[in-house]
């Protein structure tokens, strides 16, 4: 499978016993990326609800070990669609709530907390605080 318009980067399943993904550049370093850290970076992704910035530039940073797996996660992420990511994430959905009333939610924090915008303040609320409008 080729990433992004560049065909040079071929991503391929790698070691069944290992579970890791293998990125082969030719000419190049050859990746390997643990499927948990893939997983986790697209948690991440999801949480916050987009991958780039205004820019185009990969908005989200990664602290992995090697620290060459960072550039790895990358290349993985942009296999994906953006709109993918924007339909699979609840960034963006309309919320109500008893007290606070309408809102926007913004990201979901890495403690499971969702952060919500109302009309005159943000508020992080446990999910079973409100309910999302459709």
């Amino acid at each position: 499978m080729a990433i992004e318009g560049d065909e040079n980067n071929i991503v391929e399943f790698y070691n069944r016993t290992n579970f890791r993904i293998r990125i082969k550049r030719p000419n190049r370093n050859v990746w390997s990326v643990p499927v948990q850290t893939l997983k986790d970076a697209i948690r991440k992704v999801l949480r916050e609800g987009f991958l780039r910035a205004e820019d185009g530039k990969i908005h989200h940073q990664f602290i992995c070990k090697p620290a060459s797996v960072e550039a790895a996660l990358h290349l993985l992420l942009r296999i994906v669609p953006e709109e993918e990511y924007h339909r699979r994430s609840i960034v963006g959905n309309r919320v109500h709530h008893k007290i606070y009333g309408e809102g926007v939610i913004k990201r979901v924090t890495s403690t499971g907390n969702v952060e919500v915008e109302f009309a005159d303040k943000c508020v992080k609320l446990k999910p079973d605080y409100f309910q999302i409008v459709t």
